[in-house]
């Protein structure tokens, strides 16, 4: 495939305040020679304000359904919209550099041709925020390069990742459609998930059926780590939790996601340890709650069958590959 010939679809998915989709908007302008359209898949509650949507040469569609369909979802359903040979997927609170959409075409095409691409995101001060996802041992997915100068993240490194990392982080990669529908086919995204963790069903998905997944750290945008729900809310916390406990017992049954929980424990006590006293630990208090009833539901509501049919093919994976070092899996994520 002649990246020459090649423009992308960019899909992204927003909830409540429109403009905070501007400034990706704003850095899509510059690279707009890249860029076939811009697909907006607006979750509510109100309409999308459409009459914010900047002026220029870019072709931006706004798609809603009145319904909060989750992060997924809303990708799923611009998915099927979109025709382009690639599509890049991004949170809507990223701004990417000048050239982020030119090297993510460029490792999209290159044969072999992966099915998926992963960028890089970094927080503004010259520090790594996302790249690639590792696993902790019970099922959370972890950016290990989180907080490393830029610089470090080279070719080497990319190299690395695409033999050890499961996924791309789900805020910034691309997808080569014709591997895709070779290797997958159907939905990008588990919608059951609604919100966290549909990157790593992503990377069971692909990685157990055999296709390939490509890291190019020259692909860049900005971003603040859960910018859009909080570093630490009960609304990240309940997703986190159930989705993690969902996918385990999808990978080896209601006995697999009991038997990790003693690591669970331990993880998050290294987590809590490691934050600063008064607030935060007060908060953790009233965040309880919320998790008992992710636990309660993660093991013993019945798992969702969207969730086992997507990840059909990818059950039989070997995890250990994929496994974050143990100094990186206590660090709190959030950090």
């Amino acid at each position: 495939m002649n990246t020459v010939n090649v423009a992308a679809d960019v899909l992204t998915v927003t909830y409540g305040d429109c403009c905070a989709v501007l400034p990706l908007l704003a850095s899509l302008q510059a690279q707009s020679h890249n860029v076939d359209r811009v697909l907006i898949w607006h979750n509510g509650p109100e309409a999308f304000a459409r009459a914010l949507l900047p002026q220029g040469p870019l072709t931006i569609e706004v798609h809603e359904s009145g319904e909060n369909l989750g992060y997924g979802g809303g990708i799923n359903q611009l998915w099927r919209i979109s025709t382009a040979a690639v599509s890049i997927v991004v949170n809507p609170d990223v701004e990417l550099a000048e050239t982020c959409v030119e090297r993510l075409l460029e490792a999209a095409c290159e044969a072999p041709e992966p099915v998926l691409v992963g960028g890089m995101l970094e927080d503004g001060e010259g520090k790594v925020n996302a790249f690639a996802l590792s696993l902790t041992w019970d099922g959370v997915g972890i950016n290990i390069d989180r907080g490393k100068a830029n610089a470090d993240l080279n070719d080497e490194a990319a190299a690395w990742a695409e033999s050890h990392a499961l996924a791309p982080s789900g805020a910034l990669f691309a997808v080569n459609r014709a591997r895709w529908e070779h290797v997958c086919g159907g939905p990008l995204f588990a919608e059951s998930l609604f919100l966290y963790l549909e990157d790593l069903a992503l990377g069971l998905r692909v990685r157990g059926r055999g296709g390939g997944l490509r890291f190019c750290a020259q692909a860049r945008g900005k971003h603040v780590f859960s910018q859009s729900t909080g570093r630490r809310s009960a609304l990240k916390l309940f997703h986190v939790e159930r989705n993690r406990l969902w996918l385990q017992r999808a990978l080896g049954g209601r006995l697999r996601a009991l038997s990790l929980m003693p690591f669970t424990g331990l993880r998050l006590a290294a987590y809590w340890k490691a934050q600063p006293g008064g607030g935060a630990r007060a908060q953790n208090a009233d965040l309880l709650e919320t998790l008992l009833r992710a636990w309660r539901v993660g093991l013993f509501a019945p798992l969702p069958p969207e969730l086992c049919t997507y990840l059909t093919g990818g059950l039989a994976i070997a995890l250990r590959p994929y496994m974050a070092p143990l100094r990186n899996q206590l660090q709190d994520p959030t950090a």
